[in-house]
Order: C-alpha cells, then structure tokens, then sequence
C-alpha cells in the first residue's frame, strides 16, 4: 500500500500528500490508515505541502483494530407483511466474543386478519435463544432466525337469560368463539317461562357479543 511519487519538484512547489490507503485486513486484524506525518507535524492524505531543499519524507501512521462484524435478523417469508414489518435492525459492528445483546420486535403481538401471531424466541444456529440475551459474536456475524406462533383471535359469546325486569333466571351461556364462527344455541327450559328465542343462532363478529 506505499505510495510513491516519481516527481520532483522544486523549493516552494505545492506537494499533495498521497490519498488515503484502504484498509488493510491481516487475519482478526484490520489496519486502518491515520495520517501522514512530516516531522512532528500531521498531515492528511491530499494536503499540499510546500517542498523544501533535501526533500520531504512523509511517514505513515496506522493503527490497528480488531476485524468487527454486523448482526442481521430475519424472519420466514411465510409471516404476514404486519409482523414482517416488526423486524429489528442493529446497524452496529462487534469484534469477535464481544457481547452482542438480542433484541426484541415491537410490538411482539400483531392481529393479522383475524389471527394473532405472537413473538417467541429468536434462533442462532438452530438453538433457542431469548430476547435481551448477551450472545458473544463470532467470525462472520451473527444471524438470528424469529420464531412467530399464530392462532385464531376468540372472542367471548354471553348469553343472558333474564326476565322482563331484567332478573337473573338461569346461568348465562357463555364460549369462546372466533371471528365469523357461527353459534347455534339452544335455550334452556325454565319452569312457568317461555323464552322468546328458542334458539339463539348467529355469527360472531370481531368483538366480544353480550345478548
């Protein structure tokens, strides 16, 4: 990465120190380039220094940092563009066996077209690992895999069974039924009452129903 200038230049004349090398990767390590130095004076890559009789000797400094790596989550393409849309980024970089801690979606809980999809864990090479977990990084990066569980949203169905003044005449029926799901319920018999519905039937809509 030397550079070399095969100019010469007379007292006075305007030298432009070399660009800026690229980084330099040597195993674990990666070396960065800092500035030129002219004596005890600093000089960044592409400044115009004047020449001076004997010539200019620029030295490179350089320092060296250990090789970091970046932390990608993902999810399966089988979840909806709702939960999909809750996926974290971390835009940082760690050296190998710094701590890396797992973040958590937000929100954790998406409802999706009557389903409720729900954040489990994330996974690391197959094995299960928690949110806000220190994971040590590694050679290559860390990639960690969400694990979503979805199931229908219920909703509770109250039956009532009251008289005209509003008193309790038998227990109240009472389910759990999703959205859309059809109920067909029978009445029960209550001595000298004659219920005004003998089957109460419907669809439950997305919301708990009391009736």
């Amino acid at each position: 990465t030397l550079p070399q200038n095969k100019y010469t230049y007379t007292v006075g004349q305007q030298v432009a120190t070399a660009a800026k090398p690229d980084d330099v990767t040597v195993g674990e390590f990666v070396w960065k380039f800092v500035t030129w130095k002219l004596g005890d004076d600093e000089y960044a890559p592409n400044t115009q220094v004047p020449m001076v009789k004997g010539g200019l000797t620029f030295v490179g400094i350089w320092e060296r940092t250990e090789k970091e790596y970046g932390v990608t989550y993902k999810y399966a393409n089988s979840v909806p563009a709702e939960v999909m849309a809750t996926l974290p980024t971390n835009p940082y970089t760690y050296a190998v066996d710094e701590k890396v801690t797992t973040a958590r979606p937000n929100p954790d809980v998406v409802d999706v077209n009557g389903y409720r999809w729900t954040f489990k864990m994330w996974q690391l090479n197959g094995v299960d690992v928690a949110s806000n977990t220190q994971v040590a990084m590694v050679e290559g990066g860390l990639t960690f895999v969400g694990v979503w569980e979805s199931e229908r949203v219920r909703y509770v169905l109250t039956i009532n069974y009251i008289d005209q003044f509003g008193a309790k005449l038998a227990n109240s029926y009472v389910a759990s039924l999703a959205k859309d799901e059809t109920y067909n319920v029978t009445s029960p018999s209550i001595s000298h009452y004659t219920p005004n519905l003998s089957v109460v039937t419907g669809t439950m809509p997305g919301n708990n129903l009391t009736m």
